[in-house]
């Protein structure tokens, strides 16, 4: 008797085992840790979020990464979106950066607008997106 119960308790081990097993393949579990561990944050939020279309998060974690952004710019979206200045660690109370300015959703003719204030185009991703300076 006492066989046949150590006989099942050695099948209830293996079959939480393989359970666990097929859980983790079924969430990719494997997959995500690979991935997590050997990718750095900055392309895995590029990864998560949208590039250049609604809200436009992926192109301003590239912009903040390609031009070594410290400064708050000013964040222009042509669609209603959530405020992005969280992306630069910065909270409500600091102030925006008027000389830099990037633009989500806006086309070329709502670009002439900037370009008569002197702001210069530093990165353009098809038209769409800018990422706008003015130097004084």
């Amino acid at each position: 008797m006492k066989k046949i119960i150590n006989l099942i308790k050695k099948f209830e081990y293996l079959l939480i085992l393989i359970l666990i097993l097929i859980l983790s393949k079924n969430l990719e579990l494997f997959k995500k840790s690979y991935v997590v561990f050997n990718t750095n944050v900055i392309e895995r939020q590029k990864a998560a979020y949208d590039y250049c279309e609604n809200s436009g998060t992926g192109y301003i974690f590239y912009l903040r990464e390609k031009f070594k952004i410290n400064t708050l710019p000013l964040i222009k979206n042509n669609f209603s979106t959530a405020d992005k200045s969280w992306i630069f660690g910065t909270y409500e109370n600091t102030s925006y950066d008027k000389n830099k300015i990037i633009l989500i959703n806006y086309n070329q003719s709502k670009l002439d607008k900037f370009k008569e204030m002197k702001f210069s185009v530093l990165d353009n991703y098809e038209n769409k997106c800018f990422y706008l300076i003015r130097y004084d």
